[in-house]
């Protein structure tokens, strides 16, 4: 097949002054192309600007509400502190001394006077939450101890807890972070009849701490928002611990997150800066 024939035009202008408009008007053309490029680019970097500043000002705006609402917390959590303590010892007192003739409702009386005790401990550490005292620390041995401490509850409830611990140095608050791995193991231990595992690794200039469960794993409902405050799927927690944790874990400039593991349980993940700048 040959090629097709086409006809081709061309026109030559060799008076100076056409030439000299028509490189004009090219230069104009792509002096606009230009221009308007940047409008474009300065439209969206704009658009970008004004729309970042909205979205702070929001967040500065719930930050303070929260704030607000956590002062009032503390507040309140230490006014009704001291009326449950009097409650829950004299409700104590009193069956002491009425030993096998004391009603039911005064044992009802005390177990429900710790479980608002332990929310309203654990409110107080929420809503005033202390700053880190960070210092050098072997987070290898500090995971081994909290696992020492809760090694007898595992074995009352049958459950094998398991370590993976490599030595790894970190700039933290040690009280702190025990209490993160305290909050997760405890939540582990909840969840799983078979096996929990806490390993510490090193990762690049992080450390990645894991708690490991084989339980039923985070059902979808709550898992988006697992970490907020007063979010549990346990009948008796107070859904604070899980928002303890992921505070602390944030003021060392840390991160959190929670996932479901293929086939059963869930994994709880830390992952905090070795050093602090």
């Amino acid at each position: 097949m040959g090629a097709v024939p086409y006809l081709r035009f061309v026109v030559a202008v060799e008076d100076p002054a056409i030439q000299a408009a028509l490189r004009r008007s090219n230069a104009v053309a792509v002096v606009s192309l230009i221009v308007a490029f940047l409008l474009m680019v300065g439209a969206a970097l704009v658009f970008a600007a004004g729309r970042r500043n909205r979205l702070l000002e929001e967040k500065l705006i719930r930050h303070r509400h929260l704030a607000e609402i956590g002062e009032l917390a503390a507040v309140l959590a230490h006014e009704i502190r001291n009326p449950l303590g009097v409650m829950k010892g004299n409700a104590q007192v009193a069956a002491e001394r009425l030993g096998s003739e004391a009603p039911e409702e005064l044992d009802l009386i005390v177990e429900q006077s710790s479980r608002l005790e332990r929310l309203v401990n654990a409110l107080l550490d929420y809503a005033r939450p202390a700053r880190p005292n960070v210092r050098p620390v072997d987070l290898a041995s500090l995971a081994a101890r909290t696992a020492e401490m809760l090694a007898p509850r595992a074995l009352e409830q049958g459950v094998l807890l398991v370590t993976d611990l490599d030595p790894v140095e970190a700039q933290v608050d040690p009280d702190q972070i025990q209490q993160v791995l305290i909050n997760l193991l405890d939540n582990a231990l909840d969840q799983s009849s078979e096996t929990v595992t806490l390993s510490v690794k090193k990762s690049g200039n992080k450390v990645v701490i894991a708690v490991e469960d084989r339980g039923p794993g985070i059902p979808a409902e709550v898992e988006s928002k697992l970490f907020y405050p007063f979010v549990t799927t346990k009948a008796k927690g107070t859904g604070l611990g899980l928002a303890i944790a992921r505070r602390i874990v944030q003021d060392h400039s840390g991160t959190i997150l929670a996932m479901n593991l293929q086939g059963k349980g869930a994994r709880f993940e830390v992952r905090l800066p070795l050093s602090r700048s």
